[in-house]
């Protein structure tokens, strides 16, 4: 079964240019582990589903919303991690990652700087069109 988020995270971990970053792990889908919330703030990309209304697709295509989280120990660093990650997603077409097939990702609205409303952790936050394939590639 495709599974969009997890495809996604795993074309972000495989880029030179994010590989670059020093990330303190590869891109999470969903949330945090909480053996890594404990090393925040540094470096780190979150994607999740972000819901919206759906997009009719005659085919058999999937357009997921998914919002990518940013972290980074200032508010410009992570913005600095949200711009790598939107010149990798930006690019991106035709690739099959986790048996899932990704056709294109489309920017929605973004950056937009945060903060941890108890933590103040500094983030940036996007969101993003993915469309994939519901067919297993």
């Amino acid at each position: 079964m495709p599974d969009p988020i997890y495809a996604i995270c795993e074309y972000i971990r495989d880029d030179p240019t994010i590989q670059a970053l020093p990330l303190v792990n590869d891109p999470f889908p969903v949330e945090l582990p909480t053996s890594v919330d404990v090393q925040m703030p540094a470096k780190m990309v979150v994607v999740k589903p972000h819901g919206g209304p759906e997009d009719p697709a005659p085919l058999q295509i999937n357009y997921t919303r998914i919002q990518v989280q940013c972290f980074a120990e200032t508010a410009h660093l992570a913005y600095v991690v949200d711009w790598t990650v939107f010149l990798v997603l930006k690019d991106l077409a035709h690739v099959v990652r986790a048996g899932t097939y990704i056709h294109n990702c489309i920017r929605m609205s973004g950056p937009t700087p945060f903060r941890d409303p108890e933590l103040q952790w500094p983030y940036s936050l996007s969101t993003w069109r993915l469309m994939a394939s519901d067919l297993a590639a």
